[in-house]
């Protein structure tokens, strides 16, 4: 299984040849299960005929309805359960997710993270303002950074514009340097990642090594209104972020590194 093959950075056209290869070959024994967004050169390479059978998500919609519907019934019954939802309350949410939901699994992960940590008391109050769609709802956990104390505020924009400009995720230690963080107050790996969980549900930590939660959040800080936290402009930051490297360099790599 390959999911998002459109997120592919380098060595598309080198894997679109490997699995056109092997599906090829009916005696191989492998099947295949690719996704992709709409592109014209990975349709080309991947073209339905006899072994190879495409299907449109937004042809089969009800069927994905079906099945984000199915999601907002598991997580609405696991919070429900850890804040001590009454059914009224619990059909409540289910309804509002289903509308607003637009059969999008990840609106629904992320709007269910955030109340998990919103007592039942407040729930109905709190459910109307997540707004439909992703990109308002990234706007809204935007608005959420910008309410933060000023300097905590600053730290996560730092965190937020790097991570959206730089070619590869980085590593906790590598975000200290690239972000500009202070080095004193961020040498506890604790109290980076209680950083960036501060950065709204933007963010998701592997292996020490901080990701975006979807391709879509990138592309909102890149593109979208959330291209706001370049005030001084993407090119800017590059520069800044490789005059930081370059102190990081500087400030420890010297002649005869190893006293030898």
């Amino acid at each position: 299984m390959v999911d998002a093959l459109d997120e592919c950075e380098s060595g598309l056209s080198q894997l679109l040849k490997l699995i056109v290869f092997h599906t090829s070959k009916p005696s191989s024994g492998v099947k295949w299960l690719v996704s992709s967004r709409n592109r014209s050169d990975i349709e080309m390479m991947l073209k339905a005929d006899k072994l190879h059978l495409n299907i449109s998500l937004e042809l089969n919609s009800s069927l994905i309805s079906r099945a984000v519907n199915t999601f907002i019934d598991f997580k609405v019954s696991e919070i429900g359960e850890q804040n001590g939802y009454d059914s009224e309350l619990h059909k409540e949410v289910s309804s509002y997710l289903r509308r607003n939901a637009g059969g999008t699994f990840l609106w629904v992960a992320l709007v269910c993270k955030e109340l998990r940590d919103v007592p039942g008391w407040e729930t109905q109050q709190i459910l109307e303002e997540f707004p439909p769609g992703l990109e308002p709802l990234y706007t809204r956990m935007m608005d959420q950074v910008q309410r933060l104390k000023p300097t905590t505020m600053e730290y996560c924009l730092r965190i937020l514009s790097t991570a959206a400009i730089v070619y590869r995720p980085l590593h906790l230690k590598e975000l200290v340097a690239t972000a500009g963080l202070p080095e004193k107050s961020f040498r506890d790996m604790r109290s980076l990642n209680k950083l960036v969980d501060l950065c709204s549900s933007f963010f998701t930590i592997r292996e020490e090594t901080i990701y975006f939660v979807h391709q879509s959040v990138k592309d909102y800080f890149s593109t979208s209104k959330g291209s706001k936290i370049f005030p001084l402009g993407q090119v800017e930051k590059h520069r800044k972020i490789i005059c930081q490297s370059l102190q990081v360099m500087s400030d420890t790599l010297r002649r005869d590194i190893c006293s030898l």
